[in-house]
C-alpha cells in the first residue's frame, strides 16, 4: 500500500474503535496500538509506522468485536483459510 492509503485506513481504523466504544459500549483495549508512536492524523509520518499502526489497531479491533460477539451468543465469522 502507499502511504495515502495506509494513512486512510489507519483512519477507518481509528474511527471504528471510537464508535465502538461510544456508541455500541465495546471498549477497544488498545494493548498494541498504545506501543505505537503515530496517530491516525500524523500525515507526516513515516509509512511504516502507519503500517504497524493498521496492525495493531486492526488486531485490537478485531479482538474487542470477537469478545462482543462472544458474550452476546453470537458466533464470530471465522474467514476462509483459517
Amino acid at each position: 500500500m502507499i502511504k495515502e492509503e495506509l494513512l486512510y485506513v489507519h483512519q477507518l481504523l481509528a474511527v471504528t474503535s471510537e464508535h465502538l466504544d461510544e456508541e455500541r459500549d465495546v471498549p477497544v483495549p488498545e494493548n498494541d496500538y498504545a506501543d505505537v508512536d503515530v496517530g491516525p492524523y500524523a500525515f507526516f509520518e513515516n509509512k511504516h509506522k502507519h503500517k504497524a499502526a493498521v496492525v495493531a489497531l486492526g488486531a485490537d479491533v478485531g479482538e474487542a468485536s470477537a469478545e462482543a460477539l462472544e458474550e452476546r451468543g453470537v458466533e464470530a465469522p471465522v474467514l476462509a483459510g483459517n
